[in-house]
C-alpha cells in the first residue's frame, strides 16, 4: 500500500479530541476518520460522547455509526475499513485526521496486524456470555493461570481486550502476546501524532462535568432502550458507564453509586490510556486548558 499521510490526534477520554479535530480540519481541508472502538456503533451518542452534528462543523466524518449496537467491531474490520477511506480522502487530495484514544485501534491502523487466527464467532459468543454473566474478574482469574504477566497487563474492565486473549489462548493454545512478539512493526503511513494532555485536576473537573452532562441529556434512557432493543449482552452494553447504568437498571445498586462508579473507572481508563500513549516517542504533545470542548 502508498505510504500516504495523514494526522493523528489522540489523547485520554475526555480531553477535547474531537472539538481539536474539527478545528484543525476546517484549516486544511480535513475529514475525520473516528478510531474510538465505542463511536462506531450506531444508537450510542451519548455515551460515547460523539460530537452532535452542530459542532461538527460541516467537517466529513468517517466511521461514525458505522456498526449496528448488535454487531461487533474489532481492529481487523476497522483497519479495513479505514484503510478504504484513507485512499477516498486520499484520492480527493483531502486530509485524512484520525482521532482517537483507543490504542489497539491506532496500533493496528499505523503497524498492522499480527497473524494470530481471526476471531471465532462461537468461541467469541460464549466469552462474551461468561464475560455479561461472571463479570471481568472471573475471566481475568482463567487467564492469569496460563498466562499471569498478560492477565496482570489487562483491566477486568477491558472487556474486548480480555476476552480476545482468552479466545486466542483456546483457538492456538498460546497467549496473544506470542503472536504479537512474532510481529514486525513497520508504518504502514506517513503520519504526524499529536498527543492532547492536560493537568490531572483539570481533566478529573472536565470528566465529572461530561458525564454529569450525559446523565441529564438522557443517557441512562438509551442504555435502556438499548438493552431492550438488542439484549443486554452486547458489546457497547460492557463499556464504562453502560455497565453500571445498566446494573443500576437491574437494581443492582443505587443512584449515588453508580455515578460514583462511572467517574471512578472513567478517571482509571484515562490514567490507563495516558499510561500507554506516554511510551510512544513519535506523538508531540500539547497541553490544553479548559478551553477546549
Amino acid at each position: 500500500m502508498a505510504r500516504q499521510s495523514l494526522t493523528i490526534i489522540t489523547g485520554p477520554t475526555g480531553v477535547g479530541k474531537s472539538a481539536y479535530a474539527v478545528a484543525l480540519a476546517t484549516t486544511c481541508q480535513g475529514e475525520i476518520l473516528n478510531a474510538d472502538s465505542q463511536q462506531v456503533y450506531r444508537g450510542c451518542d451519548i455515551g460515547t460522547g460523539k460530537l452532535p452534528l452542530r459542532e461538527r462543523r460541516g467537517v466529513v466524518h468517517h466511521l461514525l455509526d458505522a456498526f449496528a449496537p448488535d454487531q461487533q467491531c474489532n481492529a481487523a474490520q476497522f483497519v479495513a475499513r479505514a484503510d478504504a477511506v484513507c485512499v477516498d480522502i486520499h484520492r480527493r487530495g483531502h486530509r485524512a485526521i484520525v482521532v482517537g484514544g483507543t490504542g489497539l485501534y491506532l496500533r493496528s491502523l499505523m503497524f498492522g496486524l499480527c497473524d494470530a487466527p481471526p476471531s471465532d464467532p462461537a468461541c467469541r459468543q460464549a466469552l462474551q456470555q461468561r464475560y455479561a454473566a461472571e463479570g471481568g474478574a472471573a475471566l481475568r482469574a482463567e487467564l492469569a493461570r496460563s498466562d499471569p504477566d498478560l492477565a496482570g497487563r489487562i483491566h477486568p474492565h477491558h472487556a474486548t481486550r480480555l476476552i480476545r486473549a482468552l479466545e486466542v489462548r483456546q483457538l492456538t493454545g498460546e497467549s496473544i502476546r506470542v503472536w504479537q512478539q512474532r510481529h514486525t512493526p513497520s508504518p504502514r503511513y506517513e503520519a504526524q501524532w499529536i498527543g492532547l494532555a492536560m493537568p490531572r485536576g483539570q481533566l478529573h473537573e472536565r470528566i465529572a462535568d461530561r458525564i454529569r452532562q450525559q446523565l441529564a441529556a438522557g443517557w441512562l434512557t438509551e442504555v435502556e432502550r438499548l438493552s431492550r432493543d438488542y439484549g443486554p449482552d452486547i458489546a457497547i452494553l460492557q463499556a464504562i458507564g453502560y455497565r453500571e447504568l445498566l446494573a443500576y437498571l437491574h437494581k443492582e445498586r443505587s443512584w449515588d453509586d453508580t455515578v460514583s462508579r462511572i467517574m471512578a473507572a472513567t478517571r482509571q481508563y484515562a490514567k490507563r490510556q495516558m499510561t500507554y500513549l506516554r511510551r510512544l516517542p513519535m506523538i508531540e504533545w500539547i497541553t490544553c486548558g479548559k478551553t477546549i470542548a
